[in-house]
């Protein structure tokens, strides 16, 4: 392996290695832990003290420092760094501790070392393990750090943690190669509708054009600039439409993947935002792509409410980005029907109907299986099925519309609706 990440520890079968391959940290015969030249089969570090070497399992510990449990307790290391979240072994044979964004913080040759932001645009070439790029808001953290394999560590942290991908050396050698450029982040069109935009990591030439963007490939040479397009393919005809078509609507938004629609019957897009707790001045008017591109810009996380509401005739339709309100919000059928489903990434899924802020019915994953509201037993007749909870799952957009008595169309949630933002405190 390539990094010993913080309370893993290092197996016998298992050594942590240099890029190369020349040094390596393992267990000896004795069963401590030591770094190896490959090259020469000379012991280069070795846990323990002088005469009293530590036999016993080695580990970045709690305490962000390297560590041998050994029999009479812990043996620690003066390799530790606050902040450590991996350890590395380089090819000049030291250990190094990295932070959680990759950075490099700690030599057991040299010592400590304080990393450099660059700021949000700099040279590629700029970038090493110890600068690197930084575009921080007050809800998000993202990182540029140059990894000692020559990789690209690009790392996306908030409050609840988060994560990292890399890109490979040979495009990080691109990067540096291309004079007068800069790396940076944009907020770019990202295809999820045809109008929204996400923050993007890319090259920018000197006269600002887009050389390189994620999530392009290997170029071996300069790419044309990108340019927008609709994440669903052609709009469908109006032919096509007419066969039972319950799904192109929501494939138009954001790809039908992962979804939360709710219907409310016989209240305006406002009322229903009202309703989900939104103030009438927070309510905005824009396309559900400027819905997606403002969640980009306020940084927006799973438990904040990024949704929109759509009118269809006297009734509303509520699409949300990522969440999961409309259908744990009972308040919104008070005095009216409403009926919500919602599809998670990992294919979960939750049906609810309401009447008069009451729920009469849940249809969710494994939950009632026997319609037991007229509406959802009219729909299921419709569709020729028995099981709800089966059908809200393999089929919870046509249950959804059948149900609420709506047929929604691409032209319905492609225009201008209500929406809002609302951030959790």
């Amino acid at each position: 392996m390539r990094e010993l990440s913080q309370l893993r520890p290092l197996r016998q079968d298992d050594p942590l290695r240099s890029p190369s391959g020349r040094y390596v940290l393992r267990y000896d015969a004795e069963g401590v832990a030591v770094v190896m030249d490959t090259a020469t089969g000379e012991s280069t570090w070795r846990a323990g003290e002088p005469g009293e070497p530590a036999a016993g399992v080695l580990l970045l510990g709690a305490g962000c420092a390297v560590q041998v449990q050994i029999p009479e307790g812990v043996w620690t290391s003066a390799i530790a760094a606050k902040g450590a979240r991996e350890l590395i072994l380089t090819d000049a044979g030291d250990l190094e501790l990295l932070d959680g964004e990759g950075a490099l913080i700690f030599n057991a040759r040299t010592g400590p070392v304080e990393p450099q932001a660059l700021g949000d645009r700099a040279p590629a070439a700029d970038i090493t393990a110890s600068r690197f790029l930084l575009y921080e808001t007050d809800r998000k953290r993202r990182t540029v750090v140059r990894q000692q394999d020559g990789t690209l560590r690009i790392g996306e942290h908030e409050d609840g943690g988060g994560g990292h991908y890399s890109l490979s050396d040979q495009l990080a050698r691109w990067f540096d190669e291309q004079d007068g450029t800069v790396l940076t982040w944009r907020l770019l069109p990202d295809g999820r509708t045809q109008d929204s935009k996400s923050w993007t990591l890319c090259l920018t030439s000197r006269d600002d054009r887009v050389l390189w963007r994620e999530p392009m490939g290997n170029p071996t040479t300069v790419p044309p600039r990108p340019t927008a397009h609709a994440h669903g393919g052609p709009e469908l005809s109006a032919d096509e439409q007419a066969a039972e078509d319950f799904t192109s609507w929501m494939d138009a938004l954001n790809g039908g993947t992962e979804y939360c629609a709710t219907v409310i019957h016989d209240i305006s897009p406002d009322e229903a935002l009202r309703r989900l707790g939104a103030d009438p001045e927070q309510i905005m008017t824009g396309t559900f792509g400027d819905l997606l591109t403002q969640s980009e810009v306020e940084d927006v996380e799973f438990e904040d409410l990024a949704v929109a509401a759509f009118a269809l005739g006297p009734h509303t339709l509520l699409v949300e980005d990522r969440g999961w309100a409309g259908v744990d919000s009972p308040q919104l059928s008070e005095g009216t029907f409403a009926v919500s489903s919602c599809k998670s990434f990992n294919a979960a899924s939750y049906f609810a109907v309401y009447r008069d802020g009451k729920q009469v019915a849940d249809h969710s994953e494994d939950r009632e299986k026997e319609p037991s509201t007229p509406e959802v037993r009219a729909a299921l007749d419709a569709m020729g099925a028995d099981d709800a909870s089966h059908t809200a799952f393999r089929r919870g957009l046509e249950l959804l519309c059948r149900t609420a008595g709506v047929r929604p169309t691409v032209a319905d949630v492609t225009g201008v609706a209500r929406w809002v933002i609302i951030l959790d405190s």
